[in-house]
């Protein structure tokens, strides 16, 4: 993402064409030592950052969004529920 390659990255917003073009413009006339920093700088990145590290982070945030919405869920008993939904579940 831009928060963590963005210091590294040539970033621009995919829907702005002359943006693009001037980014593409830069990286190619960029100094091969330049770019091979980066590179290698984005390189780090992704690998401490990799699937397994993303999934987890993914997950973590989801579970932070369900577990304050699961705390104000009434508990509701098996009878209550058979009740509201007339004998169906």
């Amino acid at each position: 993402t831009h928060e963590e390659l963005g210091e590294w990255a040539i970033t621009i917003n995919p829907f702005d064409v002359d943006a693009t073009a001037d980014a593409l413009h830069k990286a190619l006339l960029m100094d091969p030592v330049e770019r091979h920093a980066r590179a290698e700088k984005m390189r780090a990145v992704v690998q401490q950052n990799d699937v397994a590290r993303w999934i987890s982070a993914q997950l973590q945030d989801i579970r932070d969004l369900i577990e304050p919405l699961a705390a104000r869920q009434p508990e509701v008993s098996r009878e209550e529920a058979l009740v509201a939904g007339e004998g169906t579940i």
